[in-house]
């Protein structure tokens, strides 16, 4: 059976992330990553790239901050969405460039996970084709993982409603992941009518394919019910004095995005194609069955499970278990938190006082007790079910406006300057980007290389 120090399950950009962030302060750690896919970038995998596809981020703000997305090599200039092709490619770059190319094993899906006692992890895997974990081939093997990561993401796998008639429907019935292999229906001239499901960005992305090539699309969405957002919507533009001055008015919100997360899409086609009006085809009511998840994973800081037999062995972590707008960042530093976590060098470590791993490092006293520790959990997951009612914050943490909080509570925790902007003005006005988390591995070296 192989023996490696850490096994990585997902080769998106929260995956490619922790590995690298782990090598950096593990060099001579043997590491694996693993995935279903037949290439690395998870949602950006070659197999998804379907035409038209672009990122909802402009380019400088999607791109890790340690390895800047050179327009020169990427073909991505200021002030363009960087397209699925490019990402794909700076992903396949990044994993070149620390030099963890080779330990992508892709084509391997996972089918079981064993925790041992004392620690460590026995993983299944077996290899697939065609990118579908539902069609494994070969045989199956095993392996060893002294630490495991977690890296599937919230996307990763499909969501296909089931309708009533569909397996008599003599017609392709596919999910988004799947565009790219019905492209040349757009320009089909047996294709007289498409009909999309879903109102989120890449229910867009079908309906502008299709349509920009003269095929009727029916696109059918949930009926909206917005009378609350009205009002709240009403109330906040009236405090502000949107509508006293014409110059004013320029700042007046374009959309009600106060309470709406990760599902916000942006209009990032070559061709406006916004009609002036919307008809609602037909609602459907949500059902509760046992199985339904009613509540987030209960994750420290969204990270680490808070199970005493987790904490004691620390060799298990969940990365990209979020979603928000700064993946690139969050990845960036969500991977140093995971890696100092393995490592018991965190100042604020979950695992003090029930770790018996081996002593930890971190480099200044902890008061947390479990209860402390559980009590915080439940508190930030309860958090996204109260701020963003009207997205996914009760299933998972899923958030926009809060992103630079959370970044913070992980700087923190990694005793690393929070506030890195030189001044409360800068502060307040200048937005964070990668640039600002450019130097986090050598200050973090440093913090420790002082003890």
């Amino acid at each position: 059976m192989e023996e490696l120090d850490l096994v990585v399950v997902g080769a998106g950009w929260y995956g490619l992330a922790a590995a690298k962030q782990y090598r950096e302060i593990n060099p001579e750690h043997s590491i694996a990553i693993v995935d279903y896919a037949s290439s690395i970038g998870g949602v950006w995998a070659e197999h998804r790239l379907y035409p038209g596809l672009k990122s909802n981020n402009l380019w400088g703000t999607y791109e890790y901050p340690d390895f800047p997305m050179d327009p020169s090599v990427f073909g991505i200039q200021p002030r363009q969405h960087p397209t699925g092709q490019a990402l794909h490619a700076y992903l396949t770059a990044y994993a070149k460039k620390f030099g963890f190319f080779d330990n992508v094993h892709c084509g391997v899906c996972v089918l079981s996970a064993e925790h041992l006692e004392d620690g460590g992890w026995i993983l299944t895997v077996r290899s697939v084709t065609n990118s579908d974990p539902q069609e494994p081939q070969g045989e199956e093997s095993r392996m060893f993982a002294r630490k495991l990561v977690l890296a599937t993401g919230m996307t990763s796998e499909p969501f296909l409603p089931r309708i009533k008639g569909q397996a008599d429907f003599d017609r392709p019935l596919f999910h988004i992941k799947d565009l790219l292999k019905y492209a040349d229906a757009t320009t089909s001239k047996s294709v007289r009518r498409m009909t999309v499901l879903g109102g989120s960005k890449s229910a867009w992305d079908a309906v502008y394919a299709y349509g920009r090539k003269g095929i009727p699309v029916d696109w059918v969405i949930r009926a909206i019910t917005n009378t609350f957002w009205h009002v709240l919507g009403s109330d906040v533009i009236t405090l502000n004095g949107y509508d006293s001055h014409p110059e004013m008015a320029k700042l007046k919100p374009w959309t009600s995005a106060m309470f709406t997360a990760s599902t916000f899409s942006i209009l990032n086609y070559d061709t406006d194609f916004l009609s002036s009006s919307v008809t609602a085809a037909f609602d459907s009511d949500d059902q509760i069955t046992p199985d339904t998840a009613l509540s987030p994973p209960l994750l420290y800081h969204f990270i680490a499970p808070v199970s005493p037999r987790f904490l004691r062995t620390r060799d298990f972590a969940f990365a990209g278990g979020i979603m928000n707008f700064s993946a690139a960042i969050c990845a960036h530093i969500q991977g140093l938190w995971i890696a100092a976590y393995f490592d018991g060098k965190l100042v604020r470590d979950p695992t003090a006082g029930i770790s018996t791993s081996g002593p930890s490092q971190r480099s200044e006293p902890a008061s947390l007790s479990l209860e402390d520790i559980q009590y915080e959990t439940i508190l930030y997951n309860r958090f996204g079910r109260w701020r963003y009612p009207a997205d996914h914050g009760a299933k998972f943490p899923d958030f926009v406006f809060d992103v630079v909080p959370y970044m913070d509570v992980m700087m923190a925790d990694l005793g690393l300057q929070v506030h890195r902007k030189g001044g409360w003005f800068k502060e307040i006005t200048d937005p964070y980007g990668p640039e600002d988390y450019v130097d986090i591995n050598d200050e973090w070296r440093r913090k420790f290389a002082e003890k």
